[in-house]
């Protein structure tokens, strides 16, 4: 099991062309950057087989952080 695992997962579905997608959302928090960093890459590094075999370089493509550093919310597909 991972060690930084985020809080709370979020899917939500967008309208696009005759069909519904599903987004999955996930928020990474921690007290500062280099531990929502930590939380970042192992959760990426633990859901590699889910994540399509997405390279490392789209996945950070993929993550918004906030200016404080402290909050990254990664956007899937």
């Amino acid at each position: 099991m991972c060690a930084f695992m985020p809080r709370d997962h979020m899917a939500r579905g967008f309208l696009f062309g005759k069909g519904v997608v599903a987004m999955k959302v996930v928020r990474f928090k921690g007290k500062n950057r280099v531990e929502v960093k930590k939380r970042v890459l192992d959760y990426y590094f633990c859901n590699r087989e889910q994540l399509e075999e997405e390279s490392i370089k789209d996945f950070f493509r993929r993550c918004v952080i906030d200016p404080n550093g402290r909050t990254v919310i990664y956007r899937g597909q």
